[in-house]
């Protein structure tokens, strides 16, 4: 399992949290891989942790996997 770009299969993305944190989250990156075909969040990107690391972080990371798995 890989995710597909216009380019090709990749191994990672980038979701936006606004998806599904709304405004809280807008422009959180969440970043997202396939390991041993399965969804796993890796974390955000460093120019939004200190940011995140003043929220809820298991509660988003649950909620980003759930959001994931189900594209």
């Amino acid at each position: 399992m890989r995710f597909m770009s216009d380019a090709g299969p990749v191994d990672e993305v980038k979701i936006n949290g606004y998806h599904f944190g709304d405004r809280l989250l807008e422009d959180v990156y969440f970043r997202v891989k396939v390991v041993n075909d399965k969804i796993t969040v890796t974390g955000v990107d460093p120019d939004s942790a200190d940011y995140f690391a003043k929220l809820n972080q298991k509660k988003w990371l649950k909620k980003c996997t759930r959001i994931c798995q189900r594209l």
